[in-house]
């Protein structure tokens, strides 16, 4: 089965899918590394992916910004745009990513270009992992990275935009599991196993 990360940020997302490429998912021939306050990092995001998402959301007209996770419209902007751009590079990155089956992708853009890629993926053959964080942790995350919201803004704004995303996931068929990123360095064990049933 190939994987999908799906998350807001900041969210222990790399760890996570660190962890499944290690298992053996295909990340991508070059994955980006990031340099920041917390430190020189993999995080597992295949660069053509990344580029790809990049250039999605300028032909969308999308100013991307941290707040654009917490834009519930902003999804509904790709879902048909596949109509309105050449897809030939898109789908040809498809096709490169499942002769390497299985394979993981992960781009915090996916939140948003989700709608994009439903059109060409195989779902029976996909599936995807929401990562999130407890809201406190997320603020202080954040906080650390100089990224500024009232603790109240983005918790509600996560909680809204998360819970938007899992019902879309569900309208437009996708398999797909929460995985609260502090539970699973509190119990990775419980969280492992709850991951390999999934």
């Amino acid at each position: 089965m190939n994987v999908i990360i799906l998350t807001t940020g900041i969210s222990g997302s790399s760890v996570i899918t660190g962890f499944l490429a290690k298992s053996g998912l295909w990340a991508g021939d070059q994955t980006i590394f990031k340099d920041n306050l917390t430190g020189n990092y993999e995080t597992y995001e295949n660069k053509t992916l990344v580029n790809l998402n990049d250039e999605l959301v300028e032909a969308a007209g999308v100013e991307f910004t941290d707040k654009t996770y917490y834009d519930t419209n902003a999804r509904d902007l790709f879902d048909n745009i596949s109509s309105e751009i050449d897809t030939t590079r898109y789908k040809r990155f498809i096709a490169e990513c499942n002769s390497h089956s299985p394979w993981i992708w992960k781009d915090p853009k996916l939140f948003i270009t989700i709608g994009f890629w439903k059109n060409f993926l195989n779902l029976a053959d996909t599936r995807v992992v929401v990562v999130h964080r407890n809201a406190y942790e997320l603020w202080k995350s954040q906080a650390i990275k100089r990224i500024k919201y009232s603790y109240s803004y983005l918790k509600r704004s996560e909680e809204k935009s998360r819970h938007e995303l899992l019902n879309y996931l569900e309208r437009n068929y996708f398999s797909f599991v929460s995985l609260e990123y502090d539970q699973f360095l509190r119990d990775p064990v419980t969280a492992i196993n709850r991951l390999n049933k999934f």
